[in-house]
């Protein structure tokens, strides 16, 4: 049986971040090789039920904590209700800018 960690999927060294949203579990030998990696837009859309199960969770034991986190981090000025589908897109646009324009290396796993 695999070991699980939690993975900052914005890694800490690059974005100052541990709200709840950015931490998610991982298999602690794929996480090992992520590293400092950004994940790259397709892998978070191949992996964007996963990531909105975790957050559902997060969501239903963290309800005030988990809005306000990813209100401020990912939804701007988009309302609450639309979390689950601009949350996604947000993280994958934040994503792509830190390795389109900023230069940092993406993670990709398949």
């Amino acid at each position: 049986m695999p070991s699980y960690v939690i993975d900052h999927v914005i890694p800490f060294s690059i974005w100052k971040n541990n709200d709840l949203w950015n931490l998610l579990p991982a298999a602690a030998r794929i996480n090992a090789k992520k590293r400092d990696k950004i994940p790259a837009p397709k892998l978070i859309e191949r992996q964007r039920g996963a990531i909105l199960e975790y957050w559902e969770i997060l969501h239903k034991h963290q309800q005030q904590r988990f809005k306000k986190e990813i209100k401020v981090a990912l939804l701007g000025n988009h309302a609450f209700d639309t979390w689950k589908g601009e949350g996604v897109t947000q993280l994958q646009n934040s994503c792509n800018y830190l390795i389109e324009t900023r230069g940092f290396e993406a993670w990709d796993v398949r």
